[in-house]
């Protein structure tokens, strides 16, 4: 008995962001084990990408959902231009897969004023 996370769709692509607006998409986590899954932390490969998880512990056959925002004008310059990924990394008890991750993809642009 243990608790495995299954994450149906693991990337996904905002397409063109406009800098300084703020997208979002939320990721389906899923528990296919028959132990509670716990998520034990959430973390980010850059301070423009932020996630909240809407469970940190989920049932057996239950879901939970990730949302992660993506703020490309947060470091108020021009390091967050052009296509970037970025990646939210998940610590959870899963004894297979201790980490896991989704990635989001976006090709930001500025508008010339």
């Amino acid at each position: 008995k243990v608790a495995i996370i299954d994450i149906p769709i693991d990337s996904y692509d905002l397409g063109d962001v406009r800098y300084g607006d703020v997208p979002s998409h939320e990721f389906e986590i899923k528990n296919s084990g028959r132990e509670d899954l716990v998520i034990k932390k959430v973390s980010t490969s850059c301070g423009c990408t932020t996630a909240e998880i809407s469970s940190e512990v989920i049932e057996p056959n239950e879901s939970a959902t990730l949302t992660v925002f993506f703020n490309p004008a947060i470091h108020k310059d021009d390091t967050d231009l052009g296509e970037l990924t970025r990646v939210v990394y998940i610590s959870t008890n899963d004894p297979n897969h201790p980490e896991s991750e989704v990635t989001i993809h976006a090709n930001v642009y500025k508008e010339i004023k």
